[in-house]
C-alpha cells in the first residue's frame, strides 16, 4: 500500500455521519457548507415526493384510463403514446416489480400487441426510514404502427418460421391489401388490420417452414387478383373475404339467357353449328386454283408468291352504293368516290377471295369446340364478348387478331394471330393492322387460351359473331347477337352496323379511325349494347 497523501481530508465524507469505514480519506468534521448541502439535497428530495405520488395514492384517484398518440399522424414503424391511468384501480399494497407488472397490464388491457418496459421507480420513505420502491412501466409504451408502413412481428422464440420471412411475408400483404383498399377513406389502417390478421392465421395453421411459405405463397396469389374495394363491405382477409362480383355472375347469366339465340336462330343468322365438327379437313391449299374475286368479281388464278403487277391487277370501289340527292333526284353513287356504279374502280390490290359456306371453311381448317382445361374451373367467366380482324390469305379469310373482354370489361385475350396460309392482302383498312411483326400465337395456341376462360356454358357475345366464329373455327351453342337485340326494320338479312347502334343507343362514335378498325374497341362497345338491352328490358331497340 502507498502511503495517503491526504488530498481528501479537506473534502467532507459524502456519507457523513453514517460512514462505518476504520480509515476514511474523507473528512468527518461537521461544517456549515456541508449542512446547508445536507438540507437542500433533503428539500430536493421532499419537493420530488410530493410531486410522485405513490402507487397507493395513485388508486385514490384513478377514474379511466386513457391512450394518446403523442404524435397525431405519426407513420413509422413504432409509435408512442402517452398511459394515463384513470379508469381502473391499482393495488395499494404493491411492493415488487413481479406484482406491479400484471396489475398495470390489466389497465391498459384496451392497447394491443404492445411493448412496455419500466422507465421510472416511485420511491416512497416509510416512517422508519425504509425505502418502498415500486418499478411501474407508466411512460413509454411502443406500439406497432397503424397508420403508416406493414405491421412488424416481434420475436417468438416458439415460432419454427424465422422472424425475417414472417415480417417479408407481411409486408407483401400489407401492399396487396394497401392497393385492395386504396378506394376506402381508411385504407391504411384496414391494410394494416388485415395483413397482420393474415399472417397470424398462416402462422397458426402451418405446422412447418415449408408448409408457411407455400401457404403464403397461395394466399399472396389469391389477394393479386383481387380487385380494388368498392365499399366497407368489400374487405376480409383471404378465406373470409367473399366476391361479390362472383355472386352477380350468375345473376347477369340468368337475364341475358332470354336473349341467347335459337337453334333456329343461328342456322338462319348462318353459325357455324354441331355438325361442322363431323366434316374433315379436305384441302390443304388453293394455290394454282381458280377462284372469283372478292372485290371486283373477276376470276383469277390464286398465286403464293405476287409480283408488283399482281398487286394492283384487282381495280374496285372499297366503299358501299348509297342513295345520295343530286339536283332534286336520287342516284345510286359509291360513298368512297361519288361515283356511279357501272364506273371503274379507285381502288387498286391485289385479287383476293374468301369461303362463304361452313362446308368449305371446314374443310380447308377443321371445326372444334372449345373445352375448359383441367384446373381452370376458377377462371371460367359467364359472359365472354369478342371481336375479330381477319386478313386474305391463299386460303380466303383467317383470323389475324382476337379482342375478348369479361362481362367486367376485364380483359381476357388481345393477341396478333399468325394464319396458317400464306398472307395475300392484311385488308388493313378494315381490320386496322398494318403488319404481323411480334405475333406469337396461332389459331390452336388461341384455341388453348380459350379453354382456360370458357366452358359450354359460357355466354359469347358480339355483333355478328358468325363471322367471328368461322375464323376461330368454333362451335358454341350459347351466343348472344346484337344483331339480333337491335334488329334492321326490315329483318335479315338487313342489320344495323354497329357503328350506327353505338352512335344511336350508346352516343359513342366508333370506327372513325382511317387506320381501320379496333377490336377491342369493337368487343366492348357489343358488350355495353347487351348490357343497357338488360337494363332497359326487350322491347328497348326492337323498333
Amino acid at each position: 500500500m502507498f502511503p495517503a497523501l491526504g488530498l481528501f481530508r479537506s473534502i467532507t465524507c459524502p456519507e457523513y455521519p453514517g460512514c462505518h469505514r476504520s480509515s476514511c480519506l474523507y473528512s468527518h468534521e461537521v461544517t456549515e457548507e456541508h449542512i446547508a448541502k445536507k438540507r437542500k439535497v433533503e428539500a430536493t428530495r421532499s419537493r420530488q415526493e410530493t410531486e410522485r405520488a405513490p402507487i397507493a395514492q395513485i388508486s385514490k384517484y384513478a377514474t379511466s384510463t386513457q391512450v394518446r398518440p403523442v404524435a397525431k399522424g405519426h407513420a413509422g414503424p413504432a409509435a408512442a403514446y402517452d398511459i394515463r391511468p384513470s379508469a381502473a384501480k391499482l393495488p395499494s399494497n404493491l411492493s415488487t416489480t413481479a406484482e406491479a407488472k400484471p396489475a398495470y397490464r390489466n389497465i391498459i388491457s384496451g392497447v394491443s400487441e404492445t411493448k412496455m418496459k419500466p422507465t421510472a421507480t416511485i420511491s416512497n420513505r416509510s416512517s422508519t426510514g425504509s425505502n418502498l420502491s415500486h418499478s411501474v412501466p407508466v411512460p413509454v409504451l411502443q406500439a406497432k404502427s397503424t397508420t403508416g408502413g406493414p405491421p412488424m412481428i416481434l420475436p417468438d422464440l416458439k415460432s419454427q418460421v424465422p422472424q425475417k420471412v414472417r415480417q417479408m411475408t407481411v409486408t407483401r400483404m400489407y401492399e396487396q391489401f394497401l392497393r385492395i383498399y386504396k378506394p376506402l377513406d381508411e385504407h391504411m389502417l384496414l391494410a394494416f388490420q388485415d395483413s397482420e390478421k393474415q399472417e397470424r392465421k398462416i402462422h397458426e395453421t402451418s405446422v412447418n417452414q415449408a408448409g408457411y411459405k407455400q401457404t403464403a405463397a397461395g394466399v399472396l396469389g389469391r389477394l393479386k387478383k383481387r380487385l380494388p374495394s368498392e365499399d366497407k363491405d368489400d374487405i376480409g382477409i383471404d378465406g373470409e373475404w367473399t366476391d361479390k362480383k362472383s355472386q352477380q355472375k350468375t345473376g347477369m347469366r340468368s337475364k341475358l339467357q332470354q336473349y341467347v339465340l335459337t337453334e333456329e336462330q343461328l342456322a338462319k343468322m348462318n353459325y357455324p353449328l354441331a355438325d361442322a365438327l363431323e366434316i374433315p379437313q379436305s384441302i390443304d391449299s388453293s394455290v394454282g386454283i381458280e377462284r372469283k374475286c372478292d372485290r371486283c368479281t373477276k376470276a383469277f388464278i390464286v398465286k403464293d408468291i405476287l409480283t408488283k403487277q399482281d398487286m394492283e391487277l384487282c381495280r374496285y370501289h372499297h366503299g358501299r352504293i348509297r342513295k345520295v340527292k343530286v339536283h332534286g333526284e336520287y342516284e345510286r353513287l359509291y360513298y368512297c368516290c361519288n361515283s356511279p356504279p357501272e364506273s371503274l374502280g379507285c381502288t387498286t390490290g391485289p385479287h383476293v377471295y374468301k369461303d362463304e359456306t361452313i362446308e368449305a371453311l371446314a374443310k380447308r381448317i377443321p371445326f372444334s369446340s372449345v373445352k375448359p382445361v383441367s384446373g381452370a374451373s376458377k377462371d371460367v367467366r359467364q359472359i365472354i364478348a369478342l371481336d375479330c380482324e381477319m386478313a386474305y390469305t391463299t386460303a380466303g379469310m383467317e383470323l389475324v387478331r382476337i379482342s375478348a373482354i369479361d362481362e367486367f370489361n376485364e380483359t381476357i385475350i388481345d393477341e396478333l394471330v399468325l394464319p396458317q396460309h400464306m398472307v395475300v392482302d392484311l385488308n388493313s383498312r378494315y381490320s386496322g393492322i398494318q403488319t404481323l411483326r411480334g405475333a406469337k400465337y396461332n389459331l390452336q395456341d388461341i384455341h388453348l387460351m380459350l379453354s382456360k376462360f370458357m366452358d359450354e356454358q359460357t355466354i359469347l357475345a358480339g355483333h355478328g359473331l358468325e363471322n367471328d366464329l368461322k375464323a376461330l373455327r368454333i362451335v358454341h351453342p350459347n351466343v348472344v347477337d346484337t344483331v339480333a337485340l337491335y334488329p334492321h326494320p326490315n329483318g335479315l338479312p338487313y342489320r344495323h352496323g354497329l357503328r350506327f347502334l353505338a352512335n344511336k343507343y350508346l352516343q359513342r362514335f366508333i370506327q372513325d379511325s382511317s387506320e381501320g378498325h379496333d377490336s377491342f374497341e369493337d368487343a366492348k362497345t357489343s358488350l355495353d349494347l347487351i348490357k343497357l338491352k338488360v337494363e332497359k328490358g326487350k322491347q328497348f331497340g326492337s323498333n
